[in-house]
């Protein structure tokens, strides 16, 4: 998580008409800053609000039995190895995949019991590169990568 302070990142409600339409239906919007992360926004809800909320989760005042469809989580397409390069650096990997895992649902990690390998399995190349480039910016994981492996259907 970033340095944001809880009142840092839900700064405000939206007041506008399609804000006060959606308050008819027990939905809140509020402003956030283009800094503050999935994980950021998540802890301020649930320190604000005293609520553990997860991606997906919908919200509702009390008493009121709604229940919304779950979201749709395609399977992923391609997988990609990753090993550290030292003991730091698989202590850093381990929390950047949890991490990662908890705030994007199409995004998996698993050590393959065969080869011992850390597998990261996503929606595409660009998908995976973009989190193995945060886990060296924001984590300082430094990784090694392998050929990806694309999930073959038939």
């Amino acid at each position: 998580m970033s340095d944001l302070r809880h009142y840092d990142v839900i700064t405000s409600p939206v007041i506008t008409e399609k804000s006060t339409l959606l308050s008819e239906s027990n939905q809140v919007v509020f402003n956030v800053p283009r800094t503050a992360t999935k994980p950021d926004i998540k802890a301020a809800v649930e320190a604000l609000f005293g609520v553990n909320c997860n991606t997906g989760d919908t919200f509702t005042s009390e008493g009121l039995e709604l229940a919304m469809s779950s979201m749709f989580v395609p399977e992923p397409v391609i997988s990609l190895a990753i090993t550290p390069k030292d003991k730091k650096a698989e202590e850093r990997m381990a929390k950047a995949l949890g991490r990662f895992s908890k705030e994007d649902p199409t995004f998996r990690s698993y050590v393959d019991p065969e080869s011992n390998e850390t597998i990261v399995q996503g929606m595409g190349e660009l998908h995976l590169d973009v989190y193995i480039k945060r886990m060296r910016r924001e984590y300082g994981a430094d990784v090694e990568t392998g050929a990806p492996q694309v999930a073959y259907r038939e």
